[in-house]
C-alpha cells in the first residue's frame, strides 16, 4: 500500500510510525456530510474511510472508471437502513461485494459494471457461484484461495482496493509484479514459478482454469498436441470465460505487454502491441474454434 505519513505521523528510531494523536474537537467543528449524485466519494465515503493516507482509488478497479457505490451501493445501502435478499440487515465487513458479481465469466463481455441490482435499495451483493472468477463458498476475496495450489486471490491480483496494475507506473503497488514479471498488473506470466517448457501437452490447471501464457507448446507444438483439443473439454466451451462467447476476445484477454507469439516450431504465429486483444480468430477462423 501507498502511505504518506508526513502529515500525520512521527517515526521512532525503529522507523516505525507512530500516529498523531488527533485534535479534541467539540462537534461544532465538522461540516455537514456531503451526499447524493454528483458528490465525489472523497466527500462522503472519505469522511469515515481511509482516503488520503490509504488512497482506495488507486487500482485497476477505479481505473477501469469504477467508484465506491459501483460496488458496495450508496450510503444507506451500506448503512444498513435497507433489507438485502437475505432478509437480513448488511453485515458490516462481511456482506462485501464479490468478485463474481461482474466477473461472470459469461457472454461476448464476460465483465458488468455494477455489483448489485440497481432495482435493489439495499445493493444487495449478486453471488455467480458458478463463474470461475467466484470468490470460495463464504469467504471473501482477501481470503480466497484459488485451486491452483492454494495460492491466496491478492498474491496475484493486489488487496481489494488496490487491484493490480496501479496507473501510475512509479507506484509502489506495482514493485512486486515487475520484479517477478518484468510488468505490472496481474501476474499472469506462467514462467514467474514454472519452468519453460513445463507444459508439454497443454494444460488447463492454471489459475481460474487458464491455459499456459505466451507459450510455444499451447500455441502449437511440435508433437500431436493442439489447444483445440481443449475447447470442449466436458462438453463446455473453456474459451468463452475470457475470450468471449464469440471467442472474438474481450478486456479479459488483453495483452499486458508487446507480445510476438510463436509457436514450438519457431514460427512466428501474430504480434501483438501492449492492450491488443486475443482473439481465437488470430491464427484462424473464428469457425474453428467452434468445431467440436
Amino acid at each position: 500500500m501507498l502511505h504518506d505519513f508526513k502529515h500525520n505521523t512521527n517515526f521512532v528510531a525503529d522507523n516505525q510510525p507512530v500516529l498523531i494523536e488527533p485534535p479534541l474537537m467539540d462537534g461544532s467543528e465538522l461540516p455537514l456530510i456531503a451526499t447524493g449524485e454528483g458528490i465525489p466519494m472523497e466527500q462522503n465515503c472519505f469522511n469515515c474511510h481511509p482516503g488520503k493516507i490509504t488512497q482506495c482509488f488507486r487500482g485497476a478497479m477505479y481505473t477501469a472508471g469504477q467508484k465506491c457505490d459501483d460496488c458496495h451501493g450508496g450510503m444507506l445501502a451500506t448503512g444498513g437502513e435497507f433489507v438485502l435478499d437475505t432478509g437480513l440487515v448488511r453485515e458490516p465487513w462481511v456482506d462485501e461485494p464479490k468478485c463474481s458479481s461482474c466477473h461472470s465469466g459469461h457472454g461476448n463481455d464476460p465483465v458488468g459494471m455494477l455489483a448489485y441490482d440497481p432495482d435493489d435499495p439495499a445493493a444487495t451483493p449478486i453471488e455467480m457461484a458458478d463463474s470461475r472468477f467466484a470468490e470460495n463458498p463464504g469467504t471473501l476475496y482477501r481470503n480466497s484461495l484459488d485451486n491452483h495450489a492454494g495460492i491466496a486471490c491478492e498474491a496475484c491480483h493486489g488487496s481489494p482496493h488496490a487491484i493490480w496494475p496501479n496507473r501510475d507506473l512509479n507506484a509502489n503497488d506495482n514493485v512486486t509484479a515487475i520484479q517477478l514479471q518484468g510488468h505490472a498488473g496481474t501476474i499472469s506470466e506462467c514462467r514467474v514459478c514454472h519452468e519453460a517448457n513445463s507444459f508439454p501437452n497443454g494444460t488447463l490447471n492454471g489459475p481460474h482454469g487458464m491455459h499456459p501464457v505466451n507459450d510455444p507448446n499451447w500455441i502449437k507444438s511440435k508433437g500431436d498436441f493442439y489447444h483445440e483439443d481443449f475447447v470442449w473439454l466436458n462438453g463446455e466451451d473453456q474459451c468463452a470465460a475470457c475470450h468471449g462467447a464469440d471467442h472474438r476476445g474481450t478486456r479479459l484477454s488483453r495483452v499486458p505487454v508487446d507480445r510476438v507469439l510463436k509457436d514450438a516450431d519457431g514460427v512466428v504465429r501474430a504480434t501483438l502491441a501492449a492492450g491488443e486483444i486475443v482473439s481465437c480468430g488470430l491464427c484462424h477462423s473464428i469457425d474453428k474454434s467452434f468445431e467440436g
